[in-house]
């Protein structure tokens, strides 16, 4: 039997709780860890999960349910609940003694900033005596985000590129959600003063893609036969200069079709990290949702539209895309970033620029024809994204099957 430490990054926090069933860092981890499950039993791998202590008590409850079914056994760890701390916030004790205690093969840890101090933690152990000079124990970790010089995430005076670069550097897997996203750490170290120090085309020979994946049993809910032109914009609220333009030009689409037709279609904001409601000139929704209710919306004919107005965020992925366009939403997106690889190139809901978004949004709302056309052409592709196959995937890659 095989064991593998599995680490969350999280990061929808508010008044210092986290909300792992608001945050997409814990959706990948799910359905990933539920493909897992589905192809190696507990008997054949040991997972342990770790996760915040300060997790919120009803979120709490449900993630511990769902990890005991499946047979993964749930820890927690002490950290703080500043989004921004948690890039850097580890525990050396806490975890050395987690590594000697569980005796683990592979630590999947899903913020590269930390790799480097697992890397420590298992040399000190050799060095020390506690753990065989030839005990391997392989570390995973995976890109949700970049944030480099050329691809900026945060202001650059609390910025996480060189401890991620040395997650580039230290890990034996580096994972992404993105064949875009591996270009940019290439291109990263390529344009930096790393070129000097690195070769990043050696180092790429342990890059792989494992895209966000959902469950197939989510399917199983209903989804209404008709949709109407209800708009979900499920992504979130943030002061974030990308999400503020995301939300910014959703806005702006609005106030230019009210201006020509005359009218607002309904719109729901599902707010998933609860920020403040700002002021809007129309009337719409803001619903905190559990899970179930938040795809019995999806799915809902309340909504049919699912627009992502990313334009100028360096985009890898986005989860919430693809979980509308599961249940059925006409999606648009940008032709760019990792987006292009969620859809086939001839994807009739691409498009290039502000002006193609707003035909293409105008569109969806005025013809349901063209929503459904979309919705065919989205689900063509969308069994690359079942959690069991992304799970044959990343067990192949580390060598489990």
């Amino acid at each position: 039997m095989k064991t593998m430490i599995y680490t969350l990054q999280l990061s929808s926090v508010r008044e210092n709780e986290y909300y792992p069933l608001s945050d997409s860092n814990y959706n990948f981890a799910k359905n990933l860890i539920l493909g897992i499950r589905k192809i190696l039993d507990k008997n054949e791998l040991r997972i342990i999960a770790l996760f915040p202590s300060q997790l919120n008590k009803l979120d709490e409850k449900d993630v511990i349910e769902f990890l005991s079914n499946i047979s993964v056994e749930f820890k927690k760890l002490p950290i703080t609940t500043c989004v921004f701390g948690t890039r850097f916030d580890f525990s050396y004790n806490l975890a050395r003694n987690l590594v000697e205690d569980c005796d683990p093969d592979f630590i999947f840890e899903n913020n590269p900033v930390h790799v480097r101090a697992w890397k420590t933690i298992i040399d000190d152990l050799k060095t020390f005596g506690q753990m065989p000079k030839d005990r391997e124990i392989k570390l995973i970790t995976y890109f949700h985000w970049l944030d480099s010089p050329l691809y900026p995430k945060v202001p650059k005076e609390i910025s996480y590129w060189l401890r991620q670069a040395e997650g580039v550097i230290t890990a034996d897997y580096v994972m992404f959600n993105s064949f875009y996203a591996m270009e940019q750490i290439v291109e990263s170290f390529e344009k930096t003063i790393l070129k000097s120090y690195f070769d990043i085309f050696r180092l790429s020979k342990k890059f792989f893609k494992i895209p966000p994946s959902f469950d197939k049993n989510i399917l199983k809910k209903e989804i209404s036969p008709e949709k109407d032109n209800g708009i979900i914009f499920n992504h979130r609220l943030s002061s974030l200069p990308y999400y503020k333009e995301n939300f910014n030009n959703l806005v702006n689409m609005l106030v230019e079709f009210n201006y020509i037709h005359g009218f607002y279609p309904r719109v729901y904001f599902t707010n998933p990290s609860r920020k403040s409601i700002p002021d809007l000139p129309f009337k719409a929704d803001f619903v905190e949702l559990n899970e179930d209710a938040y795809h019995y919306l999806l799915g809902s004919y309340n909504v049919g539209i699912a627009p992502n107005f990313f334009i100028n965020s360096y985009g890898m992925w986005s989860i919430a895309t693809m979980e509308a366009g599961i249940f059925e939403n006409a999606v648009i997106l940008p032709y760019k970033f990792g987006y292009i690889e969620m859809a086939k190139n001839e994807y009739k809901g691409f498009f290039n620029n502000l002006s193609e978004a707003y035909q293409l949004f105008e569109k969806c709302i005025l013809d349901i024809e063209f929503r459904e056309q979309l919705v065919r052409e989205f689900l063509e592709t969308i069994s690359e994204f079942e959690s069991i196959n992304v799970a044959k995937n990343f067990l192949r890659i580390i060598n489990l099957k």
